[in-house]
């Protein structure tokens, strides 16, 4: 395994766009019946929904961070053949993005492709900054419901991290209403990351032993690195199914990349305490100094993440 990730060309490498940063997307004053709110954190209030993450501003810069830590790391924002499709002014190309959250990764492609029709769905309430794209709309939905476009609709379909969304029994379902909705021809493709950090100590151990609890007590897919190529394959209309893997170093020695990468692990961290509480067994104190423990080992130790995506077309029959 290399010991650092790839350096940046030069201090520009990688820019937190101005444009995306979240500003409240509901008042909290309103927000009742729509959010919950645990240690100081606002979280979704969707009764069959058990995604752990909160819903706050907090939470949207992480994800806007995230995205451009990803963006460089993978160079790209997506690996399936389809710049082509993107490029083509006459082709009106129709992207979904499911689960879009901050909805930065939109943000990113819509610039890159201002010809192209985007929209992100995600299952809470409206995202007003969206409506500074020309090219992109909001459709708020959750697609364990099944998905509210027609057959055959878009040329690519991008999903990201909702491994703690689903429930392990409707990954197929999902996979099924993804390619229902997909054009011949179209590519559907699936990012996610391994449930735990490799080569970290023991609070990063304990910390991660307690998500995968939690991950298996709502019934998530704690092995979807190994089965989401497998649902791909047994999904029957899909081909040219790939997986890509990178692994994200962190800590002190990994390069500026990494150091970034671990600050925004640590905020994913800090994001899941609530979620964790029960699972922890330990008090509100014992828990702040175990998160202490967990940054400082994600700062120091060459502990990394293994990311992977999974991608294929729809035959065209």
């Amino acid at each position: 395994m290399e010991k650092k990730n790839e350096p940046f060309k030069n201090n520009n490498d990688i820019i937190i766009d101005e444009s995306s940063k979240t500003t409240d997307l509901i008042d909290d004053n309103n927000s009742e019946n729509k959010f919950r709110f645990i240690d100081g954190r606002r979280f979704h209030n969707i009764k069959n929904s058990k995604y752990p993450m909160p819903n706050d501003n907090k939470e949207h810069n992480r994800l806007n961070y995230q995205q451009s830590i990803l963006r460089h790391h993978w160079q790209g924002n997506f690996s399936s053949p389809i710049k082509k499709v993107l490029e083509n002014n006459e082709n009106k190309a129709k992207i979904l993005d499911v689960g879009c959250g901050s909805a930065s990764w939109i943000f990113d492609m819509a610039n890159e492709y201002p010809d192209v029709s985007f929209i992100g769905l995600d299952m809470l309430p409206n995202h007003p900054e969206l409506t500074k794209l020309s090219n992109a709309t909001y459709v708020q939905h959750n697609i364990l419901d099944g998905l509210p476009f027609e057959d055959n609709t878009f040329d690519f379909i991008h999903q990201r991290f909702l491994g703690s969304s689903y429930p392990k029994q409707k990954w197929m379902f999902v996979i099924n209403e993804l390619v229902r909705i997909l054009k011949p021809g179209g590519y559907l493709e699936i990012m996610e990351s391994q449930p735990d950090i490799c080569q970290g100590g023991p609070a990063l151990k304990r910390y991660y032993d307690a998500l995968k609890e939690m991950m298996t007590t709502n019934d998530f897919d704690t092995d979807l690195y190994h089965n989401l190529y497998k649902y791909f394959t047994e999904q029957g209309e899909l081909e040219n199914i790939h997986q890509e893997e990178r692994n994200l170093i962190y800590g002190k020695n990994s390069g500026e990349l990494g150091q970034m990468a671990g600050n925004a692990a640590i905020m994913f961290c800090d994001g899941l305490k609530p979620a964790l509480s029960p699972f922890l067994k330990i008090s509100t104190k014992e828990l702040d100094d175990l998160f202490e423990a967990v940054a400082k080992e994600i700062s120091e130790l060459d502990c990394y993440k293994i990311f992977y995506r999974v991608y294929a077309s729809k035959k065209v029959i």
